[in-house]
């Protein structure tokens, strides 16, 4: 068998130094090796681990992204309570202004009653007197 000039000098030596007939191999191993069975079980193993654990990471996204939602609600709820209580602080302090206010217009609503009562007893005490005077 002639080898084409053309091709380097190791190929011609290596197909010299062939067999006549050489036996074909493929480019797959003997699959019923037990060496061979082992490395294929041990990279199935391998991959359905590798899916496992994706789908764990992936789980663990979820879990993170829900959790950073939740966070985010309850930061908005918290901002909404510290405005509920200034609020309700605010409408207290208020509330507590006007009822001073109302006990102090009491009070002078009070001192005016009193102040009539007094002026009409002694009107009354004065007609009263006159009466008896006329008596």
């Amino acid at each position: 068998m002639a080898l084409s000039p053309r091709l380097p000098r190791s190929i011609q030596e290596s197909a010299s130094s062939c067999s006549p007939s050489p036996t074909v191999r493929w480019p797959f191993a003997d699959l019923f090796d037990s060496g061979l069975q082992d490395q294929i079980s041990a990279l199935k193993r391998c991959e359905q681990e590798r899916q496992n654990l994706e789908y764990q990471i992936h789980s663990l996204d979820v879990r993170i992204e829900r959790f950073d939602e939740r966070l985010e609600r309850l930061r908005n709820e918290e901002n909404l309570s510290t405005d509920k209580l200034t609020k309700c602080i605010t409408k207290q302090e208020k509330m507590e202004q006007e009822k001073v206010e109302l006990e102090n217009k009491e009070k002078d609503l009070f001192k005016r009653y009193n102040k009539l009562k007094t002026v009409q007893g002694f009107q009354n005490l004065q007609g009263i007197q006159d009466q008896a005077k006329a008596r």
